[in-house]
């Protein structure tokens, strides 16, 4: 059986991800002869750029020190013998010397302990510094290690170095799966969403979101979100003031959200007193009369109103639609007598592909929404139309396949050839039509899907390009994936190492010859599948 590639993007444990950062301190500290400590908190400050940081410390390494906090100006003179700590007040001990900065600021290291154990615990210990007041001197990640004893705490500290490493570079973001995954994504291609190779959840690189949502890009899903359009796994309270939305309206003075369960057209709005109909909106003086029948044209925020419920119904019908496949894939795989290998694989691999059709066909509703230019939304909505043709035929065929039983186990044993070629024909064309959607929206959002004959052809790299420089640094640089032309320069077996700073090339984005858009596919006829006389392999 040939299965539908799924777009999977490498993963990395913390473990992994850990080695690479300390790679990253090596190199810093080969290349500028300083010490490991004091190139880790170099590279913290700089977000982990390395070329950036090499480039400024050859510059003026001083601004560089200073600016990080590793130098201070008019450091003070060590503490002498039999002094008092300044913020417990309690005599330092004559045998110990108090821990102290570049600042040669003094506490005891009781009170150094339970100040960075605050910073630890509310996820400010990266940015700390002296505790003694309007002193920037900065704590190093050794400095901390000496003065903290629990392990506990320690390993919090490890845990936000790492985490600040992951969100310095452009590549790699943390698994977003809502039922937890400690595994790092690599971004490896053109997708701006990548899916775990452990929990198979799908990741946006780009923006906070729980999942990856194109066609819509991040700018969308932010203002979706914003104006309470329905998404998997929204909170009880976004859930909430969705509701509200599609039994509300907003005022069409002040804009002030309305809800109305019952009664006439006439509304008043209690915040500013303005009257209108709520059927189109209008201002009900003085020409308004019909009370429970407007015969008004509706007006333009009216028919704005309209657009959104109509596209937040798709867009929840998809997500909820989503669980279908979901569901069933579960329920296949908690089954005790394991079914033959062929009919396992072909159910569990055709649930995969309604699932992401299910959810781009959502987050398509996102899309066309907030797109403006019509021309290429008509040929999304086309791409979009043929899309959904093909899932719900899919879906059609698994229920009545698949529930005609009430043991599935027996359903599965039902199975004929003609459902498998069937099946596979629906998967395909799926496939095609997602493609289509996505080269379509990397017109607009410069993303796209990489599609790859053999995905062993393709190297994973490990780009640790941050996000953004200080501000101290200058501009910061673009940051973009590989072109595919310079993977084909590549030597196979030559080791992937970091890549600080990479050419791109818009142009080499996305081969076109990559996604296939036949006239054909668009004309599936449901019936004309279980005439078929294929016999599956």
């Amino acid at each position: 059986m040939t299965t539908l590639p799924m777009p999977t993007g490498h993963t990395l444990s913390p473990e992994e991800a850990t080695l690479l950062m300390k790679q990253a301190v090596e190199q810093v500290q080969d290349t500028l002869s300083i010490p490991a400590d004091t190139a880790q908190h170099l590279l913290m400050h700089c977000r982990w750029n390395v070329d950036f940081l090499i480039q400024c410390y050859m510059v003026d390494c001083e601004k560089l020190l200073f600016a990080s906090g590793l130098q201070v100006q008019g450091a003070q003179h060590p503490p002498s013998p039999g002094m008092h700590c300044p913020v417990c007040m309690n005599q330092l001990c004559p045998a110990e010397s108090p821990p102290t900065l570049c600042c040669m600021h003094y506490c005891c290291k009781p009170c150094w302990s339970e100040y960075l154990t605050t910073c630890i615990e509310q996820n400010t210990v990266l940015k700390c510094t002296c505790p003694i007041s309007e002193c920037c001197a900065q704590p190093t990640a050794a400095f901390i290690r000496s003065i903290l004893s629990s392990e506990e705490v320690v390993a919090k500290y490890e845990k936000a170095v790492l985490r600040s490493y992951v969100e310095c570079c452009s590549n790699l973001t943390w698994c977003t799966n809502p039922q937890g995954c400690d595994q790092i994504l690599c971004k490896d291609g053109l997708g701006y969403g990548e899916a775990c190779s452990k929990c198979s959840w799908v990741s946006c690189f780009s923006c906070s979101f729980p999942e990856a949502h194109y066609p819509a890009s991040c700018n969308h899903m932010s203002q979706w979100v914003d104006d309470d359009g329905y998404y998997e796994g929204m909170t009880s309270e976004a859930q909430s003031k969705h509701l509200a939305k599609l039994i509300s309206k907003h005022c069409p003075n002040c804009q002030a959200q309305i809800e109305k369960n019952e009664g006439c057209l006439h509304m008043t709005c209690a915040k500013c007193n303005h009257g209108f109909c709520w059927h189109c909106l209008k201002p009900w003086r003085p020409t308004h009369k019909d009370y429970y029948n407007c015969s008004a044209m509706v007006s333009k925020a009216a028919r704005q109103e309209k657009r959104f419920q109509d596209y937040n119904e798709r867009c929840t019908f998809h997500h909820q639609a989503r669980e279908f496949a979901v569901s069933l894939r579960n329920r296949v795989s908690s089954i005790s007598e394991m079914p033959e290998i062929r009919t396992l694989t072909f159910v569990l691999d055709t649930c995969k592909v309604l699932e992401q059709a299910r959810k781009v066909l959502a987050y398509s509703c996102v899309y066309s929404y907030y797109s403006q230019d019509t021309e290429r939304v008509d040929i999304m909505e086309e791409q979009i139309e043929s899309l959904e043709l093909h899932t719900n035929t899919l879906q059609i065929l698994l229920e009545e396949t698949l529930l005609q039983c009430q043991d599935l186990a027996s359903s599965l044993q039902l199975l004929k050839a003609e459902h498998f070629s069937t099946g596979l024909e629906l998967s395909h064309r799926i496939q095609e039509r997602l493609f289509a959607v996505l080269w379509h929206s990397t017109q607009d959002f410069c993303v796209g899907l990489q599609v790859l004959t053999d995905p062993g052809q393709s190297k994973v790299k490990i780009s640790n390009v941050p996000a953004e420089a200080p501000d101290f640094i200058g501009p910061k640089p673009a940051v973009l994936p590989d072109s595919p032309d310079a993977d084909e320069e590549e030597d196979e077996d030559e080791e992937c190492e970091p890549q600080w700073q990479e050419d791109y090339d818009d142009d080499d984005d996305l081969d076109e010859d990559n996604f296939l858009f036949d006239d054909e596919s668009d004309n599936l006829d449901h019936d004309s599948y279980y005439d078929d006389d294929d016999v599956y392999d």
